[in-house]
């Protein structure tokens, strides 16, 4: 099993754009990014913040992340960066991870 960040518990610690409840606003993108930020973090960092929701970075995000490969793989070789994860990490991809 991969260890995945996409649950309820990890979103309802992300700071002012914290989930709240099904009613009240919640920027998927933004829990996105911040998880972004998590995995720019590290190794240690992500295993930290996976283990204990807690200690999920307040008000971080690096949306960057999700294109740093296809930038820097086009810069250098001049051709279209065409690769499709097999997992998806979109905002509640992760089904069980928010029951």
């Amino acid at each position: 099993m991969i260890p995945i960040l996409d649950t309820k518990k990890h979103a309802e610690q992300i700071g002012d754009n914290s989930y709240k409840t099904e009613d009240e606003y919640f920027s998927e993108d933004l829990f996105l990014y911040a998880r972004c930020y998590v995995v720019s973090k590290g190794k240690d960092v992500f295993h930290k913040v996976l283990q204990n929701p807690a200690k999920m970075p307040k008000d971080k995000e690096f949306e960057a992340l999700l294109t740093i490969a296809e930038e820097a793989y086009d810069q250098r070789t001049d051709l279209s960066f065409d690769y499709v994860s097999e997992y998806d990490y979109e905002t509640y991809s992760n089904e069980k991870g928010w029951t």
